[in-house]
């Protein structure tokens, strides 16, 4: 599969935003995900993207609240395109052994395409996204 993009927890979404202006050309606007707790903003540079999520409301809980306080700022999945997201979780899940964390869903920041959170223990988190 093709890599979509890395998404990079952060506490703080616009320090990070300034920090990666250095290392990418193109900084997307900030969307409120207020259904998972989430500020979300694409970076690109070329076909590099890089996903940066924040906790929209700090006193609410947040999917990447756990990474945060045990990490920081760390990269925590990768995302991978799929034209049927079904079809990859049900291989992913039967002949690889990987766990369903959240199960397909639309995404609001990324225009309401499909998306999944899957668990390997060799590989950890990643994400599919539907094209």
């Amino acid at each position: 599969m093709e890599i979509d993009h890395i998404g990079y927890a952060v506490e703080d979404m616009d320090a990070a935003v300034s920090a990666f202006k250095y290392l990418f050309e193109d900084i997307g606007k900030i969307v409120f995900d207020h259904t998972r707790n989430l500020k979300i903003c694409f970076c690109e540079n070329g076909n590099t993207r890089v996903e940066l999520l924040s906790p929209l409301d700090k006193t609410k809980y947040s999917p990447i609240d756990k990474i945060l306080k045990k990490n920081h700022n760390i990269p925590y999945h990768i995302c991978y395109k799929t034209k049927c997201i079904e079809l990859e979780i049900e291989k992913l899940v039967n002949e690889y052994n990987y766990i369903l964390v959240l199960k397909p869903e639309k995404a609001i920041a990324c225009n309401n395409k499909k998306v999944a959170f899957l668990y390997s223990q060799y590989i950890g988190l990643i994400e599919l996204i539907e094209y």
